[in-house]
């Protein structure tokens, strides 16, 4: 705090020096606005980039493998977040599409809640080292039906990274990345070695007992909006929002429709939002309902009677 009004006043006395031979007060105004701006505006104008791989899946497949996500944190966009205020960040897949698994399902009370723990990375060749704590990120809900699943971040951006003593926020020049839809194994190994020289918050992706574990995208298509590539909306993306710490519901509710979602938490994302391209490959099972059961059922039992006749 005391470090950034500094450099805002010795940038006043700057500007001011070099506009005191004209005495332009309309000048001087637009001079110290820019100032004003690029001091205390950042963590607004900061962001988040995501990157995705992209798999293809059947497009009424009810068990279908998308992509994965990589999160760069290049700004201090969680300067909000705390264990009393955590962000949440909410990930809506279209086209009706929903998860085919239950990853984190909600509790009645949260010390019952099991989240899962994302491991957050430095590149390897930075000078500095990651300040984060092991819980700082995780999956806050992830249950099969339903199209959104939601991540709980608990920790300030502003003294993620630690640069030769000084705590300092995520930037372009030392981003921090977090990725989804990887198998236990692919996140053990990637994060571990990084997390052995103090560049990774923990080991892997992990669950409350620290045994890795997998953020694969499996997905059901059965009764999605998705066509056939190259049609029209065969293509499965995402889109996020985060809210602040008003938001309830997400380790707490059964229905998803009865999460409420707080304010603006100030994180802004941005980036690839392609998961998967759906195409024809045959694995598709059509949904039979409880009266179409039923008649398949009656007319295997049929179909035996008259096997077993013909053959008296």
């Amino acid at each position: 705090m005391y470090k950034t009004l500094a450099h805002l006043l010795v940038r006043i006395l700057l500007f001011r020096h070099l506009l005191k031979m004209k005495r332009d007060c309309f000048c001087l105004n637009i001079v110290l606005l820019f100032v004003f701006a690029s001091c205390c505006l950042q963590p607004i104008l900061a962001n988040v980039n995501m990157t995705t791989t992209i798999e293809d899946i059947d497009y009424r497949g009810r068990h279908e493998l998308a992509g994965t996500m990589t999160f760069t944190v290049n700004g201090n966009d969680f300067f909000f977040a705390s264990p009393e205020t955590p962000v949440y960040v909410k990930l809506r897949l279209d086209k009706a599409v929903t998860l085919s698994e239950t990853r984190v399902a909600p509790a009645p009370f949260l010390t019952l809640h099991r989240p899962i723990y994302l491991a957050a990375f430095l590149h390897e060749s930075s000078n500095a080292t990651l300040n984060m704590p092991a819980n700082a990120i995780a999956l806050a809900r992830w249950k099969a039906g339903e199209s959104e699943f939601w991540l709980r971040v608990v920790s300030n951006s502003s003294d993620w990274i630690n640069r030769q003593g000084f705590l300092v926020a995520p930037s372009p020049n030392y981003p921090v990345r977090f990725r989804l839809g990887i198998s236990g194994e692919v996140s053990s190994q990637e994060a571990d070695p990084l997390f052995q020289i103090g560049k990774a918050n923990r080991a892997s992706n992990a669950d409350v007992q620290g045994n890795s574990v997998s953020t694969q995208f499996f997905v059901n298509a059965a009764t999605s909006l998705l066509t056939v590539f190259p049609e029209p909306h065969s293509e499965l993306e995402f889109d996020v929002i985060a809210f602040d710490h008003q938001t309830s519901g997400v380790e707490s509710e059964e229905n998803s429709a009865l999460i409420w979602s707080g304010g603006d938490s100030g994180a802004h994302f941005s980036g690839e939002d392609l998961l998967a391209v759906a195409h024809d490959f045959g694995r598709s099972v059509p949904a039979l309902g409880s009266m179409g059961a039923w008649v398949l059922a009656v007319s295997l039992l049929l179909l035996a009677i008259q096997r077993r006749r013909a053959l008296l």
